[in-house]
């Protein structure tokens, strides 16, 4: 292997070899331009029509590395060959089931997991210019530090954690997206896994400066509200609140319920479950009780008794607050005493929830919070097609957000990996910091091109044409235009003046186009041939 550049710098995912999989076929995607030299955070840019297998690509790798980290645990066994090639922490590795150099095993035995053999963990050895078996309890030290994946999709095929279990299995891993079941959707689940991830970044700096910059971006520079609303407020908020009146508003609850002969709620459930903690119930109460006395509860929601309970993030003391409270507050969440948590802009004084904002607000502000909430140096992170709901404007200045909000020399480590259909996003990628990746599909296979252009600053048309291949207006004008000029010279009785005046206007318009244009060379063609008359 050749000596590393600061390409190699961190995590970079350099390769992946598939066969035999059932969608993405027997393909190799390379996800990094090795004669790259930049020293900002890396951008690998999936293209191409619907259905060639963008988001299963997603999925496929993040399975992938779920088997890295688990093979400790219970190994791991696929159902196709691969073969991942990976550079972490100064390392070459590979991770895959192929034999030698992509030559694979045939077989035809009628059990399927006996066809593909387990993956062995490898790191390259420059020494013996060889890959060299590692220990599987080396795995894990041979992974990113984080894996993210982002997006406000339903139909997204990232992997979703189910349960805590699930999440523990595959810890490096976090889902930002709206889904909070493989199969259910929910904004405010969503919304309340974006505080949790807020609540870990009480000591970041990044995340602090992030958010402003971000305020700014977003026109709301006067702070972020997270905020919670009281219910049973006379009730329970009014400082007095004791553990044998807990108890008895979830007892009646209780009887209620079996007197219906109906399932009960979860908050009598969760309740019944941390009694059985010593001292959890005072604490709860005690808390209560602090919220009033030492005048916690903010404004009374207009036409209700029910009060806020509010953080702001921007400000350091109030964040220390939601850091130290944030355990009890959801308790009383899930006791049903709070509500779920709101994220709340303030501009000009006037509060607007996240929900209630423009859904290209929303997608860019939850995409942002999430990415500065969880990235770490070392990171592996997906966001699919991140242009949804998103006004050029911002689409044009999406990537340059996030390299300036990564801009520090630790984050140079990181890999971003996008799928996207913007030619927007395609024109602001930096050539020696990004590669773009072009799948298309030919007689229902998916495959692969390598697109080594430098697309900054580019038009859209040529983006569009170039890189995605479509026809823009001018290309479709410039057509209509020569199909007339050969109309007019197919007839008999051919209007020299009018021809000379159609091919002076194509002249015209073919320095407009590229040079690979084929209608640049039909216009020469045309040229050349009334020339000759």
């Amino acid at each position: 292997m050749e000596s590393k550049s600061v390409i190699h710098n961190g995590f970079k995912l350099k390769s992946l070899v598939i066969k035999g999989h059932p969608v993405l076929g027997n393909n190799t995607f390379n996800f990094l331009d090795e004669n790259d030299t930049s020293e900002s955070i890396y951008f690998s840019v999936l293209i191409g029509p619907n259905g060639t297998g963008k988001s299963e690509l997603f999925r496929c790798l993040l399975e992938l590395f779920r088997g890295v980290y688990q093979m400790n645990d219970r190994g791991f066994d696929v159902q196709y060959f691969f073969q991942i090639e990976y550079y972490c922490k100064g390392n070459l590795i590979r991770f895959g089931n192929l034999r030698d150099k992509y030559n694979f095993v045939t077989s035809t035995t009628k059990k399927p997991y006996e066809r593909y053999p387990k993956p062995w963990l490898s790191l390259w050895n420059d020494k013996e210019e060889k890959y060299n078996k590692l220990e599987t309890n080396n795995s894990i030290v041979s992974l990113p530090s984080s894996i993210i994946a982002i997006s406000l999709m339903l139909t997204d095929k990232y992997i979703v954690p189910r349960n805590d279990k699930e999440k523990e299995a595959f810890p490096i891993y976090k889902y930002l997206g709206v889904r909070n079941r493989p199969q259910q959707a929910s904004t405010r689940g969503y919304v309340r896994r974006t505080v949790e991830f807020i609540v870990e970044q009480i000591n970041s700096d990044v995340f602090k400066e992030g958010i402003d910059n971000l305020s700014k971006f977003l026109g709301y520079d006067g702070g972020i509200l997270v905020q919670y609303k009281t219910a049973y407020t006379p009730k329970f908020f009014k400082g007095i609140t004791t553990v044998d009146l807990l108890d008895s508003f979830f007892r009646e609850i209780d009887e209620r319920y079996k007197s219906l002969g109906t399932q009960p709620p979860f908050k009598l459930n969760h309740y019944k479950s941390i009694k059985k903690q010593s001292g959890q119930i005072e604490k709860i109460v005690d808390f209560m009780n602090y919220l009033y006395t030492k005048e916690r509860l903010s404004k009374a929601v207009k036409g209700s008794s029910s009060r806020y309970i509010q953080y702001r993030i921007d400000d350091n003391k109030d964040h220390s607050f939601l850091k130290e409270e944030y355990a009890l507050i959801d308790e009383l969440r899930k006791l049903g005493f709070v509500s779920a948590p709101d994220i709340k802009l303030i501009k000009e004084e006037q509060e607007l929830g996240v929900q209630e904002t423009s859904s290209g607000e929303f997608h860019f502000f939850s995409t942002m919070v999430g990415l500065m909430t969880t990235v770490k140096p070392n990171s592996l992170i997906f966001i699919d097609e991140p242009e949804i709901s998103l006004h050029p404007n911002w689409q044009m200045r999406y990537l340059e957000f996030i390299r300036q909000l990564f801009s520090e020399e630790k984050y140079n480590t990181c890999h971003i990996i996008i799928a996207t259909h913007s030619h927007f996003l395609i024109s602001d990628l930096q050539g020696e910091s990004a590669k773009i990746i072009g799948l298309k599909k030919e007689e229902n296979q998916i495959q692969t091109i390598d697109i080594n252009t430098n697309t900054y600053g580019w038009s859209a048309e040529d983006v569009l044409y170039n890189i995605f291949e479509v026809s823009s207006t001018r290309n479709f004008y410039v057509a209509e235009e020569i199909g007339n000029l050969l109309k007019e010279i197919s007839k008999k009785d051919i209007d020299k003046e009018q021809i000379s005046n159609e091919v002076e206007k194509l002249s015209y318009l073919k320095t407009t186009l590229k040079d690979n244009d084929p209608l640049k060379s039909l216009i020469k063609n045309i040229e050349k041939e009334f020339t000759n008359d």
